[in-house]
């Protein structure tokens, strides 16, 4: 009765592990900057979680979740830089007045 006792007061503690970081999984992947991703992270538990297929399936969400922001940050930022050298030189190239 009591190695009962103990294993369901252990389950417990992993299904709210498990709980919390849903929650905090749902919060990493609704942000839409990477700061506010890693700020979401610092409440990941720092003490020894236990490791689960379905603990490990939500650290795998997650990170998903971070490299579609870092991707999407990376995009808008190569999107906002000017292209180089697509307008240097346009229609001046081999126009020069040598002889």
């Amino acid at each position: 009765m009591r190695a009962l006792v103990i294993c369901v007061a252990l389950l417990g503690c992993r299904d709210r592990e498990a709980a919390e970081l849903d929650r905090i999984g749902d919060e990493v992947c609704n942000c839409q900057t990477s700061e506010c991703a890693q700020k979401a992270l610092a409440e990941v538990p720092q003490q020894d979680t236990h490791s689960s297929p379905k603990t490990q399936a939500l650290a795998r969400r997650m990170l998903d979740c971070i490299a579609k922001i870092r991707d999407k940050e990376e995009q808008q930022k190569a999107a906002a830089q000017p292209d180089e050298g697509s307008d240097s030189g346009s229609g001046s190239a081999g126009t020069g007045s040598g002889s």
